[in-house]
């Protein structure tokens, strides 16, 4: 029959169909709204957890062993007295008010005294009220505060007081941003300290919950390369520093890692996966340019001092090459820098050269790239020395290890850590060596 509906029709049938979808559609919807929040980015962000951690490859010297013999603490000592006694500030203050600008001569006197008898709580307290002087004299940001401020470093790292340390280092770098020609040698080599501090800061802990100091640290550096337009226009031993410092901090970033906790393991669901901060999707763009990146500083470096025929230290660069290559598995590219750096060192002061860093194997990353030397400061750190021996094949690996009497425990783990080192091989004849042996004394870290 034309205009017949098809199927069944019962009079108000589908208004009771209606309301009971409409119920169990908001049975439904509280049902699922729990879920649907704590799914919901909001929630597993505060759930999900990320460390910032070191990783354990490719070696772990450094990091939790050194090479006792080849240690240089950057804590030289504290100046010898110069005054002894507290009378002269005394008379300063009676005579001419608490406020005199000559107490700031008589105050760094007085805390030489304290520096030379070993008594820094009191060499503190004397370089804070000088700097205080300076300050209401000389203005906020006066350079006067300069050598004062670096005292005052000192003083806390000898006392232990890390914490205290550092942000005195950090208003003395900002005081020398402010003070010192943009561009000019010593705001340059003040910059270049600054970052240093931040690196070994990091080594010992301060810091670590995030990477924002070592990138940070790196920003510095960015904008020092920014001042010059040309690299042509740099000094060569200021170039030289700055891609020193660079490659210390390149190794540093390549090591760190980053763990994040799923809160929902094993679901498929991508919008369920954490996403990453801006701090961590910098550092990892910063390590996939990590390689090509350190090449690139460092033969940049080797075409300047090859225009101005500087010597040993063309040499000295390739080897640096040449480890950079062999930290990233290229062993044929470094084998070929270590044979350039072989033929370019062969002055009779070259060879003197030669057989110290070529003609003996050396760890990896050779230097201080991962050691804190105010490491050894902690009371708490506890330090064990080993005596070694062991082989180093061609390739840069360590074989054969023996090790002198210590614990079992202490025994297995650095054993296992010079098994997984990488070594620049020894050389001779240009050729790089196999079977080479090795005897180390090495501190251990725990």
């Amino acid at each position: 029959m034309a205009g017949k509906a098809t199927g069944w029709h019962w009079p108000g049938l589908e208004s009771r169909r209606r309301n009971s979808l409409a119920a169990a559609s908001k049975v439904r919807w509280l049902f699922c709204l729990p879920l649907w929040l704590a799914m919901s980015p909001a929630c597993w962000a505060q759930h999900s957890v990320s460390r910032w951690e070191q990783s354990p490859a490719p070696t772990p010297f450094g990091l939790r062993y050194y090479y006792t013999d080849a240690v240089q603490r950057a804590w030289q000592g504290l100046p010898s007295a110069v005054q002894e006694g507290e009378q002269p500030a005394a008379e300063i203050a009676w005579h001419n008010g608490p406020y005199h600008p000559q107490r700031v001569v008589s105050l760094s006197e007085q805390a030489h005294y304290h520096e030379g008898r070993g008594d820094h709580g009191s060499a503190i307290v004397s370089l804070r009220r000088a700097v205080h002087l300076t300050r209401v004299n000389y203005g906020l940001h006066s350079g006067l505060q300069i050598p004062l401020l670096q005292r005052l470093n000192r003083n806390y790292l000898a006392g232990g007081q890390w914490q205290a340390a550092d942000d005195i280092r950090s208003y003395l770098y900002r005081i020398q941003q402010r003070t010192l020609p943009q561009g000019g040698p010593e705001h340059i080599e003040a910059s270049l300290d600054f970052v240093d501090w931040q690196r070994q800061v990091w080594l010992l802990e301060l810091g670590k919950s995030s990477p924002r100091r070592l990138l940070d640290a790196w920003d510095i550096l960015d904008d020092l390369s920014a001042a010059v337009p040309s690299m042509a226009e740099w000094p060569l031993p200021v170039l030289e520093r700055l891609t020193t410092t660079r490659m210390r901090l390149r190794y540093l970033l390549g090591q760190i890692r980053v763990e994040i906790e799923d809160p929902f393991p094993g679901s498929r669901d991508s919008r369920l996966v954490p996403e990453l901060t801006i701090e961590q999707r910098r550092l990892q763009t910063l390590q996939r340019s990590s390689y090509s990146g350190g090449r690139q500083d460092l033969q940049r470096l080797l075409q300047r001092q090859q225009k101005e025929g500087a010597g040993l230290a063309i040499a000295a660069t390739r080897v640096a090459l040449g480890d950079w290559h062999l930290w990233h598995n290229r062993g044929s590219r470094a084998a070929e820098e270590y044979r350039k750096a072989w033929r370019e060192s062969s002055s009779e002061e070259g060879l003197v050269w030669r057989q110290r860093w070529l003609q003996q194997p050396w760890e990896l990353p050779v230097g201080d790239v991962f050691f804190a030397p105010l490491s050894l400061r902690l009371e708490s750190a506890q330090q064990t020395e080993v005596s070694t021996s062991f082989r180093v094949d061609r390739r840069g690996r360590v074989r054969q290890v023996e090790l002198g009497a210590t614990g079992q425990s202490l025994h297995s783990r650095l054993s296992r850590w010079l098994r997984a080192a990488r070594f620049r091989p020894a050389m001779a004849g240009g050729v790089p060596l196999d079977d080479v042996p090795v005897q180390r004394n090495y501190t251990v870290l725990h």
